[in-house]
């Protein structure tokens, strides 16, 4: 089993990514499609963010996540609590997708926060989608409609990308087509696997 850890800052293009690593074969944990499933239907976490989050909760009793996503994105502490809550819980299903594909030729894990949730320490490389800061922003305010002043707030909340592709092993660049990228991308799976 050979694993690739797969990051980016927020719209860079990393889901775009694996799923071009699964089309070639590999195995994908979504860490973003783990968190949404949790905030949705895993009981502890919803009763855990309800009671640290109150304003968060829609007159149907269910996690607003655009509500949430405002208010954590605001500030540094309050996120750090959600990440707290939610982060173990993303931890044991990666542990459960790992056993579950062990005999897998390759698995790609899609985890925004690689670096800063250490996980990049169960891969064998590293791998950053990067985009510039001006594309990340229009693909943000399109895809979740809000401003860009808060579209920027959120992709200051993550690690600097200067940064990341510093701790990577490959990168790939995600100004270009989707030609481009999942030429890029076949590439590095075809190095690696």
């Amino acid at each position: 089993m050979f694993v690739i850890g797969l990051t980016g800052s927020l719209a860079t293009g990393k889901s775009s990514a694996a799923q071009m690593f699964k089309t070639l074969g590999a195995k994908v944990f979504d860490a973003d499609k783990v968190v949404h499933d949790l905030l949705k239907s895993d009981a502890a976490c919803i009763r855990r963010v309800k009671q640290v989050f109150k304003n968060v909760i829609d007159q149907k009793g269910k996690i607003d996540r655009a509500a949430l996503g405002a208010h954590v994105f605001k500030n540094r502490a309050r996120l750090k609590r959600l990440e707290n809550i939610v982060h173990p819980l993303v931890g044991k299903r990666l542990k459960s997708f790992l056993t579950k594909h062990k005999n897998a030729r390759c698995i790609v894990l899609d985890v925004p926060l690689l670096f800063e949730g250490r996980l990049h320490k169960l891969t064998d490389i590293n791998v950053v989608v990067k985009a510039n800061q001006a594309l990340q922003i229009k693909r943000i305010v399109r895809r979740m409609g809000i401003s860009k002043a808060e579209a920027l707030r959120r992709i200051r909340a993550q690690m600097p990308m200067h940064q990341k592709i510093k701790l990577a092993d490959e990168v790939i660049d995600n100004r270009g087509t989707q030609k481009q990228m999942k030429s890029q991308v076949k590439k590095i799976y075809d190095k690696y696997i």
